[in-house]
């Protein structure tokens, strides 16, 4: 089976420790289509962005907004907002899509700080998402948007990799090559992209566990979390200060980096 992974970044602090990590969602390609098409259907129902004239023969089609947790929908009301995320996440719910999230704390990546530590925990995070394919059926076609510059950075470095990797085959390295499809960018407003961003901000909410507002957007985390491959923001070789979130399937990324289990929350 061939999926498409949406993935988005984010930069936050848990208990005062800045870390960077990559979220996003795994989708079989046979669902994408559908999912699309409800997305927008969603959207342009709930937000009335096609509105007719009193006599009920002329259309006025707006633009459809694209989604961004920091400023999810800031021009409508708090009863719109969540009536979109109610729509969004069981959508999510109702389809085969399974989630990855893994992080890295900045102070704790040591030697790779020549990168700068956004940079460096994106290296990491990116290459352990790749490595966690190996419990995957799927053949994966990586997506996320143009103009996430680290991540690009990230993906250039793979491809120069991956030469390597094919030569000295993967049953030397560990690397899960055959499961790697290729990956591409899209822009902010393809689905996907927008539907990655908004995962990314829930796992952020629910981890800060804010209160009021905040509290219930992170709540929408419970309708995905036993669907998670991988979720954790890890402090490397520090077992203690590892926080693992709730996820369906755990094993040491040792391969990728010198990970230990973490604790969960």
């Amino acid at each position: 089976m061939t999926s498409f992974l949406y993935l988005d970044e984010q930069t936050a602090s848990i208990a005062g420790s800045e870390f960077t990590a990559i979220a996003g969602f795994l989708i079989p390609v046979e669902e994408v289509i559908g999912i699309r098409e409800r997305f927008y259907s969603l959207l342009i129902t709930t937000l009335e962005i096609v509105k007719f004239s009193e006599d009920g023969r002329t259309r006025n089609i707006e633009s459809v907004p694209i989604l961004h947790g920091v400023d999810f929908l800031r021009d409508y009301s708090d009863e719109v907002k969540f009536k979109v995320l109610d729509g969004i996440f069981d959508i999510l719910a109702n389809s085969g899509a399974r989630y990855f999230r893994i992080g890295y704390f900045h102070d704790s990546l040591g030697d790779f700080s020549v990168l700068g530590p956004r940079q460096a925990a994106i290296n990491a995070a990116l290459t352990s998402i790749w490595y966690s394919f190996e419990v995957v059926n799927d053949v994966v076609l990586v997506i996320s948007e143009m103009d996430k510059q680290e991540l690009k950075r990230s993906f250039r470095s793979l491809s120069s990799e991956m030469g390597f990797y094919h030569a000295v085959s993967s049953n030397t390295v560990g690397v899960p090559i055959a499961k790697l499809l290729g990956h591409t960018f899209a822009l902010k407003s393809e689905f996907g992209c927008q539907i990655a961003d908004l995962i990314s901000y829930i796992c952020l909410r629910f981890s800060e566990s804010k209160s009021g507002f905040q509290e219930r957007y992170g709540s929408y985390f419970d309708v995905i979390k036993s669907r998670f491959i991988i979720n954790e923001i890890v402090w490397v070789n520090d077992l203690e200060r590892n926080i693992e979130f709730e996820q369906d399937y755990h094993r040491p990324l040792r391969n990728a980096y010198t990970i230990v289990p973490g604790r969960k929350l």
